[in-house]
């Protein structure tokens, strides 16, 4: 989710169904789980439904009234438990032992003008989480890092309340002797901006991190999720929060995978910012880039918001894994148009990296 962004509506036309067919031919067994030499990683962001345009657009009071209906509406059009249902069933298929997951939103609402508003409308990480059960997969949630958190009443009779966040989830049907989990930690980039409008005044917009230790059998190395700011925001404020993380992660002896959407173009091109730059010079290797030297990997914008449109052919490469002291042994695409339901899980592309484990 770009945090304003508006983006032309134009049929998607690039269907994914021969690269995953040419994908299932080459994929190990799920049977090679975590701690047998390989650990599966898998990042998405699971897309809030809003951009939140109609409401940060607003001119004076009436037209902020019109712009809460109309991103009420176009989060319940999004129908996220059904996308969240299209998740689990990639999960259910590739079987990661780790997932980033950013936007994992919650919406609630409540009575007028008497905040906090607690009522679930819904809840995209507790959706998921319910889809996975349904479906007998183990996973828990490791960390959830609740960040932009604002309430409004609206003209519908209610105040409506949006918290964004992101989160990371591991299976739980390993052996601990091939797969355990410690030192969890999260914080919020000091650097942020702070959104002006001259209806809704001065809004802070908090991003943040997570890292968990993981240990493989005999290897170790630690997992980091990160959502960054966003145009319309100066680029120098996702720059600053990219510094700030890779001196967090400075302090790791270990091997690091990082996941997340960096809302930076890896690749030449609009929203191409140092922010990638900072983290290659940190040690970094971009894991798609890596393995796919001269295809450009692009995973954003799927679709439109604010106003919703059907489909748009991706071109900015945002959502990334990046490996430092590690090295991919393939990295694929996941996501996009789901044709049996009519749904885009995402107006982000997931990614799915396989990751083999040093021989100690």
């Amino acid at each position: 989710m770009h945090f304003t962004k508006t983006v032309r509506s134009i049929a998607r036309t690039l269907p994914l169904l021969l690269m995953s067919a040419a994908l299932l031919l080459w994929l190990p067994p799920h049977s090679q789980a975590a701690g047998k030499g390989m650990v599966r990683v898998m990042q998405q962001n699971m897309d809030a439904a809003t951009d939140l345009g109609f409401i940060t657009s607003a001119t004076d009071p009436k037209s902020l009234m019109i712009g809460l209906v109309k991103t009420i509406q176009e989060v319940a059009a999004s129908k996220i438990p059904r996308r969240e249902a299209l998740l689990a069933e990639e999960i259910a298929n590739l079987q990661p032992d780790l997932v980033a997951l950013q936007e994992a939103t919650l919406y609630r609402k409540g009575p007028l003008n008497q905040p906090p508003a607690t009522q679930v409308m819904y809840d995209q990480l507790q959706s998921l989480m319910d889809a996975l059960q349904n479906r007998g997969l183990h996973y828990a949630v490791v960390a959830v890092n609740n960040l932009f958190d604002a309430e409004v009443p609206t003209p519908l009779g209610f105040d409506f309340r949006m918290t964004d966040r992101d989160a990371m989830l591991a299976r739980t049907d390993l052996a601990p002797s091939d797969f355990t989990l410690s030192n969890v930690q999260q914080g919020i980039y000091q650097a942020q901006w702070v959104f002006g409008n001259p209806v809704l005044g001065s809004i802070p917009v908090p991003r943040g991190w997570m890292t968990v230790d993981v240990q493989i059998g005999v290897a170790a190395f630690r997992f980091a999720n990160t959502h960054l700011e966003s145009p319309p925001a100066p680029s120098d404020i996702q720059v600053a929060q990219a510094t700030e993380l890779m001196q967090i992660l400075s302090g790791a002896t270990m091997p690091v995978v990082l996941l997340g959407d960096f809302n930076a173009n890896a690749g030449a091109g609009q929203d191409h910012y140092p922010t990638t730059d900072v983290i290659l010079e940190a040690g970094f290797v971009d894991a798609w880039h890596a393995v796919h030297p001269f295809d450009t990997g692009y995973t954003w914008p799927l679709h439109g918001e604010d106003p919703y449109t059907s489909g748009t052919p991706p071109y900015e490469r945002i959502d990334l894994i990046f490996l430092r002291g590690l090295g991919a042994a393939w990295v694929f695409k996941t996501g996009g148009w789901h044709s049996s339901s009519g749904l885009w899980l995402s107006d982000h592309n997931g990614v799915f990296a396989y990751v083999p484990m040093p021989e100690l």
